[in-house]
């Protein structure tokens, strides 16, 4: 008789789980005071944002009140006023400046109106444009002094009158005290119009002239580049260029004050630290030395 062979159950394995849901229930579980402080994060995050909305929100009414405000009749131009003017009107001044009565203080260049006042008059050098927020705008000018007086080519009768940088101001039957006349060349006679470099050499030179050399000057020449100065008694005084001029009135009123001017025909400072001095004699002729100053003319 043969024995059966009862067949075993396979063994189970006893493996333990792996705790796959108990780990993630644990994961998921969050310590109070790590939420409290995400909560708390979230809460300062919103009221900031709020906080910013608010001032955005502020500042922007502010800004349409005061947009209100400056375009209002309050920032109107009440009144338009002009300082420092002595040949140029008032009227001319404010009308070229562009600014009325009425208009909004806030739309004013100020810039802009300064630069058509400087362009709209000959006489007017440079202009500063103020404005009061009471509504009183005011335009402050500085205007040009003539130093020479030039024959115009436009009325040969006339003389035209020119500042320190050549430009032409207004024409005119006399030249003025203080104003030098010039000989030997013309300019166009339109006011506001520059003169041309002869004419800017001299008019440089005329207003940097020392006050004694300046009080026995009559008049200037200009010839081929070459400025000089006429006295009253007929003697003149080469100048040349606008280079070291206050070292040249420093040598002629050296030499006024130390040399015998009698029979004076020239005194040439081109180069003012070796300048000389020439004399008419009876028969014509200028000359450097002249032994005998009763032989002069």
């Amino acid at each position: 008789m043969t024995a059966t062979k009862t067949r075993s159950k396979p063994k189970t394995k006893n493996a333990t789980k792996k705790p796959t849901q108990a780990k993630k229930s644990q994961a998921d579980r969050v310590h109070p005071k790590i939420s409290e402080r995400r909560s708390g994060v979230a809460k300062d995050r919103s009221r900031r944002r709020s906080h910013t909305i608010f001032i955005l929100g502020f500042i922007s009414m502010i800004a349409v009140i005061a947009l209100a405000v400056l375009e209002s009749p309050l920032f109107n131009v009440a009144e338009v006023n002009a300082s420092g003017h002595v040949r140029a009107t008032p009227a001319e001044i404010v009308e070229a400046s562009g600014i009325s009565v009425g208009s909004q203080l806030s739309d004013i260049d100020k810039d802009l109106a300064a630069q058509s006042v400087v362009e709209a008059s000959p006489w007017v050098k440079s202009a500063e444009v103020d404005r009061s927020w009471n509504g009183i705008v005011t335009i402050y000018v500085v205007e040009r002094s003539p130093v020479l007086a030039v024959r115009s080519r436009a009325t040969s009768e006339a003389l035209m009158l020119v500042d320190e940088t050549g430009r032409q101001l207004v024409s005119v039957t006399d030249a003025p005290a203080g104003v030098v006349v010039v000989e030997g060349v013309t300019v166009s006679g339109v006011a506001g119009q520059p003169s041309g470099i002869e004419i800017l050499r001299a008019a440089s030179i005329a207003d940097g002239l020392s006050d004694p050399v300046r009080a026995m000057t009559r008049g200037v020449s200009v010839e081929d580049g070459m400025v000089r100065l006429m006295l009253d008694d007929g003697a003149r005084i080469a100048v040349g260029d606008q280079s070291l001029l206050e070292e040249k009135m420093i040598a002629v009123e050296t030499l006024f004050a130390r040399v015998d001017m009698r029979c004076l025909h020239e005194i040439d400072v081109r180069v003012p630290a070796a300048p000389t001095v020439t004399r008419q004699t009876r028969d014509g002729q200028p000359r450097a030395i002249v032994e005998d100053l009763g032989q002069c003319l």
